[in-house]
């Protein structure tokens, strides 16, 4: 098991060459696409998933306050590259199921976040990963989060089967 990573281990790289979780955050860092019209930044620090935004009128909900659905966003993000970082040398992707935001304080625009991840329960064909979105100057929680993740082979298509031949939760 790897500390902060709720007592599940990475699994071991895979020989052969599945992607990395480096590879394909340069891959969606480079596209356009959420990650650009929101400005998240994806990237790895000390082998984990990390995500940064700074909040502007882009993401305005209220006034000086960000939507919750950015805030969303950067937590759905954050906890699937977490997965995928989990996953990838496994040749498995995932996708969210399931995501659950718990909105702690108001997250005021000019607030750099950012987040921590980590894998709560590995299953065959799902995954429980918990994060935080923090005040990057502060470190107070801005919001917390709990997402279900399937796990599917590369080799197969979205809502097919697991990597064990079954869709049946763990």
């Amino acid at each position: 098991a790897v500390a902060g990573t709720g007592g599940v281990a990475y699994p071991p790289a895979r020989a052969g060459g599945w992607m990395k979780i480096e590879e394909m955050i340069e891959k969606h860092m480079t596209a356009r696409g959420l990650f650009g019209a929101l400005g998240i930044e994806v990237g790895v620090e000390a082998g984990r998933p990390i995500c940064r935004m700074t909040l502007d009128d882009r993401h305005i909900g209220a006034p000086d306050v960000a939507h919750g659905g950015v805030l969303m966003s950067l937590l759905d993000t954050a906890l699937g590259a977490e997965a995928m970082a989990h996953s990838l040398p496994r040749g498995c992707g995932t996708s969210t199921v399931e995501l659950k935001v718990n909105f702690l304080r108001p997250a005021r625009l000019g607030v750099r976040l950012e987040t921590e991840s980590r894998i709560d329960h590995a299953g065959r064909s799902l995954l429980v990963v918990s994060g935080m979105a923090r005040d990057a100057a502060t470190g107070e929680p801005v919001a917390l989060a709990l997402g279900t993740f399937n796990v599917f082979s590369l080799g197969r298509s979205l809502g097919e089967s697991g990597p064990g031949g079954s869709d049946a939760g763990e």
